[in-house]
């Protein structure tokens, strides 16, 4: 979650300091019960089909970001905002994904260390103004 909350808030100032990975450790409860309920809904849709599970990995994309910036709502509540955030996007999120692929090709070719270092912060800054960008809109 200090992960999620680090790329959240550098997306918009870029100087952040690692401080902001702490704040990820707040409302442990909450957040386990959040991510533990997306969990087993991503597992039952997965269990029905692959590809509904596919679609459903991606509707709940935005959970962890939600899960910071709106610490008032539900479980269940931020998981039906992922959802409404997502509803039209998905094919935006699957295609910023696949546009990946070829770094996370390299990292395999190099033994993930261009995985560590490269593409995961990218991969995940990108994540994070997606959400932003979701929430302007």
């Amino acid at each position: 979650m200090g992960g999620y909350r680090f790329f959240r808030k550098n997306a918009i100032d870029q100087n952040v300091g690692a401080g902001v990975i702490i704040e990820g450790f707040g409302e442990y409860g909450h957040t386990f019960v959040t991510l533990l309920l997306r969990d087993v809904f991503l597992f039952l849709w997965t269990m029905l089909l692959v590809v509904p599970g596919i679609v459903k990995a991606y509707s709940y994309m935005l959970v962890p970001y939600l899960i910071k910036d709106n610490p008032e709502l539900s479980a269940t509540e931020i998981i039906a905002r992922s959802r409404e955030l997502m509803r039209g996007h998905k094919w935006e999120a699957f295609v910023m994904d696949l546009s990946f692929i070829g770094w996370f090709l390299l990292g395999v070719i190099t033994g993930n260390l261009v995985n560590i270092f490269w593409t995961n912060p990218y991969h995940e800054s990108a994540r994070a103004v997606f959400y932003l960008n979701l929430l302007e809109a």
